[in-house]
């Protein structure tokens, strides 16, 4: 969003090839990649000062989750600074290479067909098919997720479609993942959201703190929280912080492809010791029957 001069600008494409990585970097962007581009940088020694491009690092994220990241970047002295209010106060000379991880557009394949697209991506409904019939557009070229297993069940959603198989692919089931130390995982809604739509809802967490295989592994740090509808208790969210989050999710994915319960959660027999019994924890204390928190 700013000019950089070229011997400064560091792209991602060639960032891990280089021979040596500059001191004092500025890393320009948001979403998961310029979190852990930022604390991968960190860890190796280097003096990180990350731009946030947006209001939040991660605007997808519930606001919890995007809170934590900030304090976790914070207390790797990472300086966080904003970038939303204009860049005439930013001095690059101050840095010695600039990494860029602005999101990145679709590249779009070149021809005859001319689907509409607005902002860079192509215009998809909900099967995927663009304004040209019988051709689809999945993955980044649609700009509705970054995420390649997005781009997977796109595709098995498209090839359904063209099968005669009518079921849309619900995108707020997509898990969101965040590859940082530790790292995050989210499907399903967040608090503002359930918010802004009227929809009542309650938050269960666990900590990994008392987890027991957590605990032994020495990998203590974070959270599983459920949203769920207080009446019925259908599972409207999940949102996790640990060191395998990005496993863990998918657990959370299959509770909500069947729209279970926090009952269904709770009730989901577990091996022990796994770090995956948060879920059981969490699941009991939203089923108002808690197993090992006070």
């Amino acid at each position: 969003p700013f000019k950089v001069p070229e011997n400064k600008l560091l792209n991602l494409e060639s960032f891990f090839s280089m021979k040596a990585i500059p001191q004092k970097l500025l890393v320009a962007g948001e979403g998961p990649v310029a979190a852990e581009v930022s604390q991968l940088l960190a860890l190796i020694g280097k003096d990180v000062t990350l731009l946030k491009t947006a209001e939040k690092i991660f605007p997808a994220l519930d606001d919890y989750m995007g809170n934590f990241i900030s304090r976790k970047l914070e207390s790797m002295k990472i300086k966080i600074i904003e970038g939303t209010a204009g860049y005439d106060t930013l001095n690059i000379d101050d840095y010695e290479g600039i990494v860029n991880c602005m999101p990145r557009k679709g590249i779009k394949p070149t021809g005859t067909l001319k689907p509409d697209s607005a902002d860079s991506f192509y215009i998809t409904d909900e099967h995927f098919m663009t304004s040209v019939r019988g051709v689809y557009a999945v993955g980044d070229v649609n700009g509705r997720s970054i995420y390649a297993h997005a781009a997977s069940a796109q595709a098995l959603a498209a090839v359904n479609h063209i099968l005669g198989i009518t079921e849309s692919m619900e995108t707020e089931r997509v898990p969101l993942t965040v590859y940082t130390e530790p790292e995050l995982a989210q499907i399903g809604k967040t608090e503002k959201q359930l918010a802004a739509e009227g929809i009542e809802y309650k938050v269960n967490e666990f900590p990994l703190s008392a987890n027991g295989k957590a605990l032994t592994e020495g990998q203590s740090e974070g959270i599983l929280r459920i949203l769920s509808e207080p009446k019925y208790g259908e599972v409207l969210g999940v949102q996790i912080i640990a060191h395998n989050a990005t496993d863990l999710i998918s657990e959370a994915s299959a509770y909500m492809a069947v729209e279970s319960t926090v009952w269904d959660v709770a009730r989901t027999m577990h091996a022990h010791p796994t770090i995956s019994e948060v879920f059981m924890e969490a699941g009991s204390d939203a089923a108002g029957t808690p197993v090992h928190k006070g």
